[in-house]
């Protein structure tokens, strides 16, 4: 009786442990909330109080804000899945009032990929040996002792020889 309750116990909790596990990463406002935001209307201090501070604070060529956030699904050791990806740029006017939203959505991404080559650069190339091993035997005499790194002044002088 105990080792079929134990076998049940087991079973139930491995089914636990493949159930899916949802993570919101960034800021993914619902339509709800992005209706309260109206185009001439709002100022910049109401936005964040609606939606928060910006994901991303647009630096050049205007003045905008992006709010990224995606909703992912993960079952045990697996990728996770995307269910829902956003990115909304909201622009402001010189008078700090909402100019325009646009929003994007996972259909509308654009895949980059990565480029494998490499840059060529002048100089030399050593393997990790040879950078290891090249200054093995190099010592430079009579110029550091003890620490102290004689000028060329005190070395013509004789002021530190050390036999």
């Amino acid at each position: 009786m105990v080792l079929r309750f134990s076998l049940i116990l087991a079973f139930f909790l491995y089914l636990g442990a493949c159930s899916p596990i949802h993570h919101i990463r960034g800021n993914l406002p619902t339509d709800e909330v992005l209706a309260q935001i109206k185009i001439g209307q709002q100022t910049r201090e109401q936005v964040r109080a609606i939606l928060g501070p910006p994901t991303i604070q647009q630096q050049f060529r205007g003045d905008g804000w992006y709010y990224v956030g995606e909703r992912t699904k993960n079952v045990a050791f697996f990728l996770p899945e995307i269910i829902e990806r956003k990115v909304i740029f909201i622009t402001f006017d010189a008078k700090d009032v909402v100019q325009s939203i646009d929003m994007r959505d996972a259909t509308e991404e654009t895949v980059v990929t990565i480029v494998e080559r490499k840059t060529p650069t002048l100089g030399r190339d050593p393997s990790l040996f040879k950078e290891l091993f090249s200054t093995f035997g190099k010592i430079d005499q009579g110029k550091h002792t003890g620490g102290y790194v004689h000028s060329k002044q005190e070395t013509a002088a004789g002021a530190h020889n050390i036999e």
